[in-house]
């Protein structure tokens, strides 16, 4: 009888510990937090901040006379987005109103919920309660976006016509335990980020109206490259001994993968030689290890940019970065002007 328990109980043992691994399991392969709590949407992006603060502490960098509005949310709420914001999930829904995107977002962080709530609720037109969380109704530029305070450290937004995008946010939120959720184009190629990407986008390239007329991106310099139309793209950026960035389009056949990557191969060469003439000797060292590790490849249907960059580069980008600095951008390096010599006293004369 004792024998029975035991086994028994080493069964109960060995299933809840199967039970956890399959948990742990399921959490390494969701999307994070705020990506599950997003609306559906043509593209989504992430940034883990707290991750990049890590690696280059560009909150440790003194920081330059901010903007008025800025300026006032900061003393009424005591946050700093570039201190206390720690991830930032945004969702791009493309051409919703008369062709313009809209976006909802949300992210998390350290702050005073009741400083934050106080100052949303004076300036806001409306307040609104849904499922006993305030929606704030704030007017920016002829648009109205909604606030809403999900938790302690989580706050969601939206600027979309439809109120129903933050009440999906909130409803989200009241069950965001679930491993998996999220818009459908994260659910089905989430599996495709890299493990451990600080910063990632997915999204799509809807077909066009007119099926003659070929979409295509547009550079500076008025160089334009041919975009497949329904298309997926993921782009990641994740820290291994360098930093790993990798873009990847998904086409929807060979021929339309094979056009895109011959023309982003002919567009990097034709840029080489720029540089190559611009700066013939010398040059940052860390820019060319950089160019040097770019790789343009064909992969069946998709086509795949790949690059290498060093961390010092980051670090440099977020340090010269103006808005960062203590001084303002029109001043940094430089040195400070001498005051201009007395003229001579001529000699004096005697009588």
């Amino acid at each position: 009888m004792r024998l029975r328990r035991r086994h028994w109980a080493l069964i109960v043992v060995l299933a809840m510990l199967a039970a956890l691994a399959l948990a742990a399991l399921l959490r390494r392969h969701a999307p994070p937090e705020p990506v599950r709590l997003l609306p559906e949407g043509d593209a989504v992006i992430y940034v883990n901040l707290k991750n990049i603060r890590h690696l280059t502490d560009f909150n440790a960098q003194p920081v330059a006379e901010r903007e008025p509005s800025y300026d006032r949310f900061v003393r009424e709420t005591g946050i700093e987005w570039e201190r206390d914001l720690d991830e930032a999930a945004l969702c791009v829904h493309a051409g919703l109103a008369n062709g313009q995107n809209r976006y909802s977002e949300v992210l998390t962080g350290h702050f005073d919920s009741d400083k934050l709530s106080r100052y949303l609720r004076s300036i806001s037109r409306t307040v609104e309660t849904y499922r006993q969380t305030d929606i704030y109704s704030i007017p920016v530029e002829q648009r109205t976006v909604r606030v809403a305070l999900l938790g302690l450290d989580v706050v969601g937004a939206s600027n979309v016509d439809d109120a129903s995008v933050i009440h999906g946010l909130i409803d989200r939120y009241k069950k965001s335990a679930l491993p998996f959720g999220g818009p459908s184009i994260v659910q089905e190629h989430y599996k495709d980020v890299p493990f451990g990407s600080l910063a990632w986008v997915i999204g799509s390239v809807p077909a066009q109206r007119d099926p003659h007329k070929a979409r295509t991106l547009s550079l500076p310099g008025g160089v334009d490259i041919f975009v497949p139309a329904q298309s997926t793209f993921i782009g990641s950026v994740r820290v291994l001994t360098a930093i790993h960035a990798k873009f990847e389009l998904i086409a929807a056949n060979e021929d339309d993968a094979r056009k895109f990557t011959e023309e982003v191969q002919t567009l990097w060469t034709i840029f080489q030689g720029v540089q190559a003439s611009a700066q013939p000797a010398g040059g940052d060292q860390d820019v060319k290890a950089v160019f040097s590790s770019l790789k343009i490849e064909r992969k069946n249907k998709s086509a795949v940019i790949s690059a290498e960059i060093p961390v010092n580069v980051l670090r440099k980008l977020v340090a010269n970065a103006p808005g960062l600095t203590g001084k303002p951008e029109e001043q940094q390096n430089t040195t400070p002007a001498q005051p201009a010599p007395a003229p001579a006293k001529p000699p004096h004369k005697k009588k």
